[in-house]
C-alpha cells in the first residue's frame, strides 16, 4: 500500500469520478423534464436540441450511468474500501440504471422525474456507505 499522501489523492479522484458522472443523468432528467422552457429561451441544452426525440439525450444518460457503476467499484480498488461498500454500490447503482434504462425506454417526463429523484437519493446513499465502510475498516484496525 502506498503512502498516506498517495491513498488520499486516490480516494480524491474516486470521489471526483463519481460525482462527475453523477452529473450526466442528473442534469439530463432536468433537461429533459424543461427541455420545452430551454428551448423556449435559446438555451442550447442537449435535452431542448436533440431533434432525434430525444434518443441521444436518452443514449448519454446510460453510457454515464453504466461508467458511474464502473467508476464506484472502481473505487474499491484505488481506494481502500470493504465488502460493506462493495456490495451497496453494486445494488445502488443497479438500482439506479434501472431507473436510467426505465427513462430512456418510455423518454417520458415521469420517468425522466423518477430518474431525478433516483439520482437524489442515489449520491448521499453512496458517500453514506462509503462513510459506514470506512468506519468499519478503521474499527476493525484497532
Amino acid at each position: 500500500m502506498g503512502s498516506c499522501q498517495e491513498q488520499s489523492d486516490a480516494r480524491s479522484v474516486a470521489l471526483y469520478a463519481i460525482l462527475f458522472l453523477w452529473q450526466f443523468p442528473h442534469f439530463y432528467a432536468i433537461g429533459w423534464l424543461y427541455r420545452e422552457d430551454y428551448a423556449r429561451a435559446g438555451m442550447l441544452m442537449l435535452p431542448a436540441i436533440d431533434e432525434d426525440d430525444g434518443r441521444m439525450t436518452f443514449r448519454q444518460i446510460l453510457i454515464t450511468a453504466q461508467l458511474l457503476i464502473f467508476a464506484t467499484l472502481h473505487a474499491v480498488i484505488i481506494a481502500p474500501t470493504g465488502k460493506l461498500y462493495f456490495g451497496l454500490a453494486i445494488i445502488l447503482g443497479l438500482g439506479f440504471y434501472r431507473f436510467a434504462y426505465q427513462a430512456s425506454i418510455t423518454r417520458s417526463k415521469l420517468a425522466a422525474k423518477h430518474l431525478l429523484h433516483a439520482s437524489i437519493i442515489y449520491l448521499p446513499l453512496l458517500y453514506l456507505a462509503m462513510l459506514l465502510d470506512r468506519m468499519t475498516l478503521l474499527r476493525a484496525m484497532k
